[in-house]
């Protein structure tokens, strides 16, 4: 009886230790629930007195900040600020409160007051490197003004603030390549183009300079940035046209914002546009695509620098989806020709032959519900596999110039989803 009494008494200390969560709470967490239920307390006395003089929660509508109360350490002190997105039941004007903590009682610290008639987005960045963090705030105007867009700093209990314009859109970019975000503002003129304003913020503005678009902000498909051979950073801005994609390209030239032509078009076919195909960091430019058969295209890859002068860099055979691309080697030459065929049901060949027509390598493209069994029937060594397709190569065969290390340097992967 005592032994039945003992176990009895072992299981229910066990569910008193789970339920009150002993096995995971450490004692200095358990003394800190109070404190932070005190302080959670008070900061909700707080927001109830805000809406009790006339103001209502209004939440941004876009972006992943969309709560109407939002906490971030502003000023980088380890200590997190808490922001009310609110409008004025009255007037309809829009602010943000920013709230502090001493001691768990909240005060308000600061108002910044925004024009516009809904939050549209909130974003924080640290621009400046100091560990606090600059907010970047959007309203909606109008329909032709779309945002009215303002970037604010938060030190010592006061706000600066460091840009207030009208735009259609704005991107975070590192245009000087020192690893900090930068603002690139567009405001968009319709079929006149859109205006370029790109900003330098270090706990203010360093530099600002402006520059005009070519086409209307509705047709630009993305803003990014990357580095050109010379060490150059360069803004691209892919445009969709009726017959593909199209780029315009823009660097600082010192602190102006300058446009740059390239010696040649950049091919508008060419899935994902400018990227770093070789692993270099710096980005090559599609200049010329040939299909074979809509699903596989070759590509010819040309570095590029501040002036726009082209440089031949590389050459791919790749999937379209931009799943998978293959980097033509060097030691092939520049006369290196590709051919495609079926080799059975399922499979397609793809040949790699010198101007001589002799064979340099083959890979193989297996698809179909039986590729996987296939590929493993065949000995076939597996380069690439995804929910449709696998690429694959005879382990026993031999690449001119090349190993089997080195095959696998040049093959790389792109987004789409392994299996």
């Amino acid at each position: 009886m005592r032994k039945r009494n003992g176990v009895i008494f072992l299981l229910l200390l066990v569910c008193f230790l789970c339920l009150t969560g002993c096995g995971a709470t450490s004692a200095e967490e358990l003394y800190s629930l109070p404190k932070a239920r005190a302080a959670d307390n008070n900061l909700q006395t707080v927001l109830s007195g805000i809406l009790d003089e006339g103001y209502n929660y209004l939440a941004p509508v876009s972006g992943s900040n969309q709560e109407p109360v939002q906490r971030a350490d502003l000023d980088g002190d380890g200590t997190d600020e808490i922001l009310v997105f609110l409008q004025n039941s009255g007037a309809g004007a829009l602010q943000v409160d920013i709230l502090e903590a001493d001691a768990d009682v909240f005060s308000l610290s600061a108002v910044v007051e925004c024009s516009g008639n809904a939050f549209g987005s909130v974003e924080y960045c640290d621009m400046s490197g100091d560990g606090g963090m600059e907010v970047l705030v959007t309203c909606q105007v109008s329909d032709a003004v779309t945002q009215a867009f303002t970037a604010f700093s938060f030190e010592e209990g006061s706000i600066r603030t460091l840009l207030s314009q009208a735009c259609s859109r704005y991107a975070l970019l590192d245009l000087n390549g020192d690893k900090l975000q930068d603002i690139c503002l567009l405001t968009d003129h319709g079929d006149a183009g859109a205006d370029i304003t790109c900003c330098c913020v270090r706990g203010g503005i360093v530099w600002q300079s402006s520059s005009t678009l070519g086409c209307a902000c509705g047709a630009v498909t993305e803003i990014r940035n990357g580095t050109l051979v010379d060490g150059t950073q360069v803004i691209l801005f892919e445009e969709n046209t009726d017959t593909g994609s199209a780029y315009e390209f823009f660097t600082l030239q010192g602190e102006l914002l300058t446009s740059i032509t390239p010696e040649k078009e950049i091919a508008s076919d060419a899935p994902g546009g400018p990227r770093d195909v070789d692993g270099d960091g710096d980005l090559e430019f599609p200049i010329e695509v040939t299909a074979f058969d809509g699903a596989v295209l070759e590509t010819k890859w040309c570095a590029m620098n501040d002036r726009g002068k082209l440089t031949d860099r590389a050459r791919t055979l790749g999937a379209a989806d931009e799943s998978w691309y293959f980097i033509l080697p060097d030691a092939w030459g520049t006369d290196t020709k590709v051919e495609l065929s079926d080799a059975e049901e399922g499979m397609r060949e793809i040949r790699f032959l010198d101007n001589e027509k002799n064979l340099l390598m083959e890979l193989y493209l297996l698809e179909g519900s039986d590729r996987r069994s296939d590929a493993e029937s065949g000995g076939y060594m597996i380069l690439y596999s995804d929910s449709e397709k696998i690429v694959a190569m005879d382990a026993d065969s031999e690449s001119e110039g090349i190993s089997l290390t080195e095959i696998s340097e040049y093959f790389h992967t792109g987004s789409a989803p392994e299996e």
